[in-house]
């Protein structure tokens, strides 16, 4: 007679539980067996198979760090990261006394941090903002978002960069920050000409972003590292240093909160050691890889799945473990500390499977361990998505790994696949069975 499939989310996972799933110990499930006829196991490396895909896009309005720089991964291909940023009025309706004339004018942009090999010379470049960013609360832009660059303002020329190095100007000790020489000949026009020809531009902020849209950040394409960027506290910012008939001064166009900043990323694969438009969805890949900033990421399906959809198993645990190729994360090429696992929503937008919304308690994992003489891994605990995929006949269906906080950071991370002869990837499910 036909069993019907059954599951037990939740069930007990304690230190027994793991100690005896592999001994056939009834220790665990005893509840749903029948007293003595049963046992207890673990399905070792049930079949999976992983292999790399390019996305789309991820949102990237108002990320924790901008990023600027352009690195050429020896795996994964080229890779640039730029942005956009508005710049706000220190004060509305600025009094810049009479003829007032710009004398020099530099844009300090803080690092807080830094990803690849910064020792690499970099050229780093500024450009006005020639469109409207809308700061509307519900206006999202996304990492593919092109932006229209107007008047070249300035750069760094292609120098290293030193994101843990303190300035010294003066008395004052300045937090590490990039200072970039600005067009003096065009904010002379934009900022003081314009705030005495059409004063009401200036009135506030609102109006001053219509007018002066912000500025776009980007490198000049060399091969160097991800800078990350404070673009919320105020402290990146542009100083106008300025003299009129009377006196002297500085007035200050500013980044904070208040304004909007957006990541803007582009990846070429076409020097990448796999084929991102052809992988082998049949048989998997030796090597995967996820990549934050909306790059390349993982794709994991288990096409036997389905055959465990008449047993009499009751799932008790189901557990995805992947391993970091030994070595990969050298030269400043650290591995992301978080990967989440999606899914195709039904509006085939990827979503976070619904293991997350059991909440902390569930312990899905994704956290990078660290193991022994340099090994490291990541652990999913899929349960709820396995039985789900089990319950609904549904065999095929697709799991994405993806980097946590890629909009805001440059990590990614070179994973064993299917086809790793010593260490692949593996999905083990723990059971209890009826006999």
């Amino acid at each position: 007679m036909k069993k019907t499939f059954k599951i037990l989310i939740g069930a007990i996972l304690g230190v027994a539980f793991l100690l005896s799933c592999e001994k056939d110990s009834g220790l665990i499930g005893l509840d749903t067996l029948n007293e003595s006829r049963g046992r207890v196991g673990v399905l070792k490396q049930f079949k999976a198979i992983s292999f790399n895909l390019a996305d789309d896009s991820i949102l990237t309005t108002n990320p924790t760090r901008a990023i600027v720089g352009s690195v050429q991964d020896p795996d994964i291909g080229y890779h640039q990261a730029s942005f956009v940023t508005h710049l706000l009025l220190e004060s509305a309706q600025p009094d810049f006394g009479s003829n007032p004339i710009l004398d020099s004018a530099r844009l300090f942009l803080r690092y807080v941090g830094a990803y690849g090999d910064t020792l690499k010379p970099m050229n780093i470049k500024v450009y006005a903002l020639d469109e409207f960013m809308d700061p509307d609360a519900d206006q999202l832009y996304y990492s593919n978002k092109t932006w229209t660059k107007g008047t070249f303002l300035g750069e760094t020329g292609a120098v290293p960069h030193y994101p843990r190095t303190f300035i010294f100007e003066g008395n004052d000790t300045l937090s590490p920050r990039m200072i970039i020489p600005m067009d003096v000949s065009y904010l002379q026009q934009k900022i003081f000409d314009g705030a005495s020809n059409s004063s009401s531009d200036f009135i506030d902020n609102d109006a001053f972003i219509r007018y002066f849209n912000g500025i776009l950040v980007e490198s000049g394409g060399e091969d160097g590292s991800f800078l990350y960027l404070d673009a919320v506290t105020g402290v990146s910012r542009m100083q106008l240093f300025y003299h009129n008939d009377t006196d002297t001064n500085v007035f200050q166009l500013e980044t904070d909160n208040s304004g909007t900043t957006v990541n803007h990323f582009e990846h070429d694969y076409s020097t990448a050691v796999f084929d991102v438009n052809n992988p082998d969805v049949i048989n998997g890949e030796l090597y995967t890889y996820v990549q934050a900033m909306g790059g390349v990421i993982t794709a994991i399906e288990f096409p036997d799945l389905q055959n465990l959809a008449d047993s009499a198993f009751l799932i008790n645990k189901a557990e995805l473990v992947l391993s970091v190729e030994i070595g990969a994360d050298a030269n400043g090429l650290t591995a992301p500390q978080q990967l989440l696992v999606l899914e195709l929503g039904e509006d085939s937008s990827k979503v976070l499977i619904k293991d997350y919304n059991l909440g902390a308690s569930a312990g899905i994992g994704g956290t990078l361990i660290k193991g022994e003489y340099r090994q490291k891994e990541y652990r999913f605990n899929i349960t709820r998505h396995i039985f789900e995929r089990i319950n609904n006949h549904q065999s095929g269906t697709r799991l994405f790994l993806v980097a946590g906080g890629g909009a805001s950071s440059s990590n990614r991370v070179k994973l064993n696949g299917n086809l790793h002869p010593i260490n692949p990837l593996t999905l083990d499910i723990y059971f209890s069975q009826n006999l």
